[in-house]
């Protein structure tokens, strides 16, 4: 079709505009082009992974749901080597023109479903990034484990169900299913479906495969990373406030590394 063709030189803009009206994420300042309103390349989660990893200079990151790969800028920023894994085509897309824009040197995207990579993949990585995915996942205990096979430091943002604030805000009420339990680290884990509605007609929707997906308590999520040895935890921070629902920020490790 002529509308795939360009008429003029080419831009960084040019190249964002592909994705018009698609991208959730602004672009760093050397880009030179115009994206979307925030600013992952400058995030302080991010930069939390890293202090509390002590670095990543040289070291292997696995980023999980890379988006548009602003995070994966600052990882290579930091010094990391940086293999991401993103499963929205749109966002896939993306990345290589944000590679290809900044340029990312030391990093590398991969398209596909990142659950089924970890739990068969033989490699291992100093550091493993999930900010932004748990919350996504339709079966959220299936991927912690998952991940837990792969590094033994993980640095974690999720939305994650507490009763308090939902009950506190009627815009959830439509959104969730009726709880259930499943078992998991010796405890019944209470398991909450979200519904994404018509967050799915969104030209720029970057939630999960399906059309739901299922949020965990934070206790639930702590109780299952440490049935899997990970038992030094920092939370940065648990935001109750969020007006999109509870979240935490918090990075875990092993102390006695798995072999």
């Amino acid at each position: 079709m002529l509308a795939w063709y360009a008429h003029v030189a080419p831009s960084s803009q040019l190249a964002v505009d592909i994705f018009e009206g698609e991208w959730s994420g602004a672009l760093p300042p050397e880009v030179g082009a115009t994206a979307g309103a925030m600013y992952l390349y400058a995030d302080p989660r991010i930069n939390f992974f890293i202090e509390r990893a002590g670095g990543v200079t040289d070291r292997s990151v696995l980023e999980l749901g890379p988006l548009e790969a602003g995070h994966t800028y600052m990882l290579e920023q930091a010094g990391a080597h940086v293999t991401a894994i993103e499963a929205n085509s749109h966002a896939f897309l993306k990345c290589l023109i944000v590679k290809e824009l900044v340029p990312l040197t030391r990093a590398r995207f991969l398209f596909g479903d990142f659950l089924p990579y970890l739990e068969t993949t033989t490699e291992r990585v100093d550091l493993l990034v999930a900010s932004g995915v748990l919350y996504h996942a339709p079966d959220p205990v299936r991927l912690l484990r998952a991940m837990a096979r792969v590094s033994d430091s993980i640095g974690l943002w999720t939305h994650h169900f507490d009763a308090a604030t939902m009950a506190s805000n009627q815009y959830f009420d439509r959104l969730f299913d009726p709880p259930f339990t499943v078992e998991a680290a010796g405890r019944q884990c209470t398991m909450h479906r979200r519904n994404y509605l018509e967050s799915l007609e969104f030209a720029g929707f970057c939630g999960g495969p399906e059309d739901s997906a299922v949020w965990m308590e934070l206790d639930d999520i702590l109780a299952v990373l440490g049935e899997a040895g990970f038992d030094d935890v920092e939370v940065s921070y648990n935001d109750l406030a969020h007006p999109y629902g509870a979240c935490a920020l918090f990075h875990i490790k092993r102390l006695t590394m798995a072999r």
